[in-house]
């Protein structure tokens, strides 16, 4: 006898941040019967409590400004900011895995698109990134180093208009695309944890079975099932698995503890990276106190501040992002280590 299913939908998508909602929309939009499956008891992951930004390569707003921003430049922008002990000029692949280099290809060739379909279903109000009204100020500029390759600095930078004209922020992106998912009338189940892949005889995706109120659910996927999931800040026993340095928190919500990990490498799914992440300074007293920190520390272009450590030696640009900074605290002196063994100093 087959499996009785819960539901069947032609695709299923687990998780409810941008990234699912959108492939979501894609999927609805071209035909497909799609379900969502959120573990969380409300809508938007991390998305919802982020700033709302994304960062899109050649977008309309830059080609509605006559800004070209070419495809090679802009992959050798990525591959020398991103793996700079690898990085070859002269590589048909920049120095980087034929499965690395091609990821970097869909991005900058599927980006654009994705937010030109999103304007043109009307489920998001798209304009450039700014924490300032028009006017008070202009595009912030990227992140990486501003090196030859990057051709343009400002303007990739893309994020969510509020009905009023007002910038808004990731809570504001995922009200928009709720709505049209609402629209849609993609049905999305909350509090439904996926924890495993269905698969047939040969390995085929069938679907997925999940706990809702401790009962165990199963959802049939007659196309596929897309994971859009979050990473796993609060699992302990992975952070200090993959993790190279000490992670006291996140800004992430509190669901993201890494189950998609264990569901794909059930299923022999490979994976990459677990060491990396992308890394923000938090306040220690906030992280001792929250499971998840209202916000990182953002420091805006035009502040004036530095940052040292407890010697008071200043210890990096306080203009370079939070993510580079972040990692700076993860720094190993092996000549002024001191080891504890025994109650004594070694």
């Amino acid at each position: 006898m087959g499996r009785q299913w819960t539901q069947i939908a032609d695709i299923v998508v687990v998780g409810s941040g941008a990234a699912a909602s959108v492939a979501a929309l894609a999927a609805a939009k071209d035909g497909a019967k799609v379900l969502m499956l959120e573990k969380a008891p409300v809508y938007g992951g991390t998305s919802a409590k982020s700033g709302g930004a994304f960062w899109v390569p050649n977008n309309f707003r830059l080609k509605e400004r006559g800004i070209e921003d070419p495809k090679a430049s802009l992959l050798a922008y990525c591959a020398a900011y991103s793996y700079p002990h690898l990085f070859d000029s002269n590589s048909p692949t920049l120095g980087l895995g034929e499965d690395v280099y091609k990821l970097l290809e869909a991005f900058y060739d599927n980006a654009s698109p994705m937010t030109d379909m999103l304007r043109e279903i009307k489920a998001a109000e798209i304009g450039r990134f700014h924490v300032l009204p028009d006017g008070q100020g202009t595009d912030l500029p990227d992140y990486g180093v501003l090196d030859g390759n990057n051709k343009v600095p400002r303007g990739r930078c893309l994020g969510p208009i509020k009905p009023d004209g007002s910038p808004g922020f990731g809570a504001e992106l995922m009200r928009q695309i709720k709505a049209r998912i609402d629209a849609y009338g993609i049905p999305l189940l909350t509090s439904h944890q996926v924890v495993r892949l269905v698969t047939d005889g040969d390995g085929a995706v069938l679907g997925v079975e999940a706990l809702n109120d401790g009962k165990e659910v199963s959802f049939g996927a007659r196309k596929g099932v897309i994971f859009a999931t979050g990473g796993f800040t609060y699992n302990r026993e992975m952070l200090n698995l993959h993790q190279t340095g000490p992670v006291y928190g996140g800004c992430g919500v509190p669901t993201n503890t890494g189950d998609f990990v264990s569901i794909a490498g059930a299923v022999g799914a490979k994976l990459g990276n677990m060491g990396s992440a992308w890394r923000a300074e938090i306040v220690l007293e906030e992280a001792l106190e929250y499971v998840s920190v209202p916000s990182d520390v953002w420091i805006p272009p035009g502040d004036s501040m530095f940052i040292v450590n407890r010697y008071g030696n200043r210890v990096f640009n306080e203009k370079r992002n939070y993510h580079d900074r972040a990692r700076v605290h993860q720094h190993y002196d092996p000549n002024g280590s001191v080891a504890k063994i025994g109650g004594s100093q070694r």
